[in-house]
């Protein structure tokens, strides 16, 4: 967090969390500086924020969507240690991507994690006071994001990897080993930037942007976990750098 924190959330006890039967959310923060940490406290926003996306807005509010097939949103503001309900997404996500724009704006995509439902096309949420609003982005499709796991989309859309460009563009360098430019204005639209290299798919693997237009890709595996005829998924070690 901006004020040298870090936020922990989404137990229902301190030891414990539901997928989908409860709302509490158990929540506990790290004073960087001091080392000390809150005793855990309880909120229910009425969001299940298992499995949800995440962004930080450029104020330091943190923004958490989707979850255990829910389409709501809570804001938590770290200066004043509060919890908002925010607006309603149109699509319920879980295992979604987010990344924050240069706009300010956050893109989320993806999450057909517990309801198998696919088309789980782009979302994008402006901040408008404590709240804000999601306006449907139907020309970013998650049919293009797709990775051939054996499982279907219920895991082939999970974890996106997403990175923000310039003019509220977007850079889609994985899991799937078939890379994207995305655009979000008007209706969003999307371009191939064609595979990442030979690699196959890195389903579970991370990404990570270390420079200006450089990002290393890490890890992952062709499917998410054992599943129809791939029965021994292993890990990779491979690293890959794009630019």
């Amino acid at each position: 967090l901006p004020n040298d924190k870090l936020l922990t959330f989404s137990a229902v006890d301190d030891m414990a969390f539901t997928k989908t039967e409860d709302t509490i959310t158990n929540i506990a923060v790290l004073d960087l500086k001091t080392g000390k940490v809150t005793e855990p406290s309880q909120i229910d926003t009425h969001h299940q924020m298992f499995c949800e996306g995440l962004a930080v807005l450029p104020d330091g509010r943190v923004l958490i969507n989707g979850g255990s097939n829910d389409t709501a949103t809570t804001i938590y503001n770290p200066y004043t240690n509060t919890w908002t309900v925010g607006p309603q997404m149109n699509i319920p996500r879980a295992y979604e991507g987010d990344t924050t724009l240069s706009t300010g704006q956050v893109l989320t995509l993806g999450g057909s994690w517990y309801d198998s439902a696919g088309d789980k096309n782009g979302e994008i949420f402006t901040a408008s006071g404590s709240s804000g609003s999601w306006r449907e982005l139907p020309g970013v499709l998650a049919s293009r994001i797709l990775t051939n796991d054996p499982a279907g989309v219920f895991r082939s859309d999970n974890h996106v990897w997403l990175f923000a460009q310039a003019n509220g563009t977007a850079f889609q360098a994985g899991p799937s080993k078939h890379m994207n430019w995305i655009s979000t204005t008007g209706n969003g639209s999307m371009k191939s930037a064609g595979k990442r290299g030979t690699t196959a798919d890195e389903m579970n693997g991370n990404a990570v942007m270390y420079g200006v237009g450089k990002i290393v890709a890490l890890g992952g595996a062709i499917a998410y976990q054992d599943a129809g005829s791939v029965s021994d998924v292993q890990a990779t070690r491979r690293a890959t750098t794009i630019n």
